[in-house]
């Protein structure tokens, strides 16, 4: 390939055709030092990743990337593994890379990562979760490009064991005291952080929603017929990963209590996938639950689903700030939520929503059994759960936020202003 035909590509070309590896290795170093020498008229953002599928990190960078200016801001995403997310952001055009890495750290994949980076030198890494951070914080200083560690729920967490409560620790604190900015989504994240970490420090930059999209008076849905759902039927969600994190066999309990004893017509929908779901498909078939409860897996229409279900659980044992809760919210459910700090930085008890005690199955079904009773009650509680996510979690807040810090990242003369 010819000069020629090098200098009819954009720098936003080339890095797409870098990126689909559509170019054969003996022009490869050319378009590399044609691309550098090019004029860097966006700030460009690699977004790095664990998993491709879609989860709370995952529609985390959908969300920027769809709601930063793309006049201004140039984005790629590095992910360790294939997915729903990859496929999304393909066909919006995004120059995305996928490296299998399974490890935290390794020598093979240091030098991957050096040779991606030092290739492509975007002016910021941001990196979402611990995987991605211990991957790339180490290419990314001996590059000296700055990296922005978002902590979408720290990797220590009460259900490991000692020893690997301990090792997790020591390896947030030798991440988050090696990157250019941490970001935590919630204030109760920040402050374990504070309490478990040397010398941690972080800005809070809670996570939103877009209004635009998660609206139930904007959504048509045909949910209820697709799944066989009657109209008169109260519909519990369940949203999110069939892992121990997010408890869904508390929730499975509760509901099977709920069902027998109450007598309006329950249901319950679960969207996600995830190692336990073949031990929830064995456990409904074994107790003959299956007729009452929807499994979806993966599904991309979540504004649909959670426009024709009336109550949101979410069990977790711990989370970050759970962008399904909120989604959930602004669909107007009424939720119940197992109490814990990130879900109380949400939830106000029996204004905007209602908590129980983790794993106490008991009190959930109760609490189901109260909103399926209590129209009044579930009525309250769904407009309370809009109204806040309205005034507290609009996406618009995240992105002027996230904005405010790449600017002051790359122009360090500028201070970062927080959007109330």
């Amino acid at each position: 390939m010819d000069s020629e035909v090098i200098i009819s590509y954009s720098k936003s070309d080339v890095a797409k055709l870098i990126f689909n590896y559509q170019l054969r290795p003996k022009v490869f170093r050319k378009f590399i030092k044609f691309y550098s020498s090019m004029p860097n008229d966006k700030i460009h953002i690699l977004h790095a990743i664990r998993q491709g599928k879609i989860g709370g990190g995952e529609t985390y960078i959908l969300q920027l990337i769809d709601g930063l200016d793309s006049s201004i801001y140039q984005h790629s995403v590095l992910s360790f593994t294939d997915g729903p997310m990859i496929h999304a952001l393909r066909e919006k055009g995004i120059q995305c890379i996928v490296i299998p890495i399974r490890k935290a750290f390794h020598f093979s994949s240091f030098s991957s990562l050096f040779r991606l980076l030092k290739s492509i030198h975007p002016d910021i890494i941001h990196v979402h979760g611990s995987r991605a951070a211990s991957n790339l914080v180490p290419v990314a200083r001996l590059l000296k490009i700055p990296v922005l560690y978002t902590i979408h729920g720290w990797s220590f967490h009460p259900g490991q064991s000692q020893f690997y409560f301990y090792l997790r620790r020591m390896a947030e604190n030798w991440i988050t005291r090696r990157t250019t900015l941490n970001m935590n989504v919630s204030y109760a994240d920040q402050q374990s952080g504070q309490y478990y970490l040397n010398k941690y420090n972080s800005v809070v930059i809670r996570n939103g929603v877009d209004l635009n999209k998660f609206t139930r008076r904007h959504v048509t849905s045909h949910i209820r017929n697709e799944l066989s759902i009657p109209d008169d039927a109260v519909v519990i969600a369940f949203v999110a990963r069939m892992t121990a994190q997010k408890n869904p066999f508390v929730l499975l309990n509760a509901f099977e209590k709920a069902l027998h004893e109450t007598d309006h017509r329950l249901f319950l929908v679960m969207v996600g996938d995830g190692e336990l779901m073949p031990d929830i498909l064995t456990w409904l078939t074994r107790r003959n639950l299956i007729s009452y409860v929807r499994l979806l897996g993966f599904r991309q229409d979540i504004s649909d689903i959670l426009a024709t279900t009336d109550i949101y659980c979410l069990p977790s044992l711990w989370e970050g700030l759970p962008i399904g809760l909120l989604e959930a919210m602004a669909m107007e459910n009424a939720v119940v939520v197992s109490d814990i700090p990130p879900h109380r930085e949400v939830i106000t008890n029996g204004e905007n929503g209602l908590l129980f005690a983790p794993q106490d199955h008991d009190s959930l079904s109760s609490l189901l059994l109260q909103l399926c009773s209590l129209s009044d009650l579930r009525s309250r509680l769904q407009k309370a759960a809009r109204y806040t996510v309205e005034t507290e979690f609009n996406i618009i807040h995240t992105i002027h936020q996230i904005e405010n810090i790449y600017e002051r990242t790359v122009h360090p003369t500028k201070s970062i202003v927080h959007t109330a």
